[in-house]
């Protein structure tokens, strides 16, 4: 029996300043040895570059076998919504 798919989802907002734990968080992330699983990033509506930073960090580091999904909201909706 196939194990099931887990998704995981990271939301950040306005993160540049502290864009070392954006990257710590990943790295982390992508070292899941959990398979199938795939990683939603949910961009609260930055206006400080952060989705784009994320969209070049997932390009040249995510493994070719998790599922990596940006969305860039309109705006900050908060964390739960």
């Amino acid at each position: 029996m196939p194990k099931p798919l887990v998704t995981i989802i990271m939301v950040a907002y306005n993160s540049m300043k502290i864009k070392h734990i954006l990257d710590e968080a990943l790295d982390h992330l992508f070292k899941i040895e959990y398979r199938p699983v795939e990683i939603v990033i949910v961009d609260n509506g930055s206006s400080d570059g952060t989705f784009e930073y994320l969209r070049e960090f997932v390009s040249n580091k995510a493994p070719r076998d998790i599922q990596v999904k940006l969305l860039k909201l309109s705006k900050n909706y908060g964390f739960a919504i």
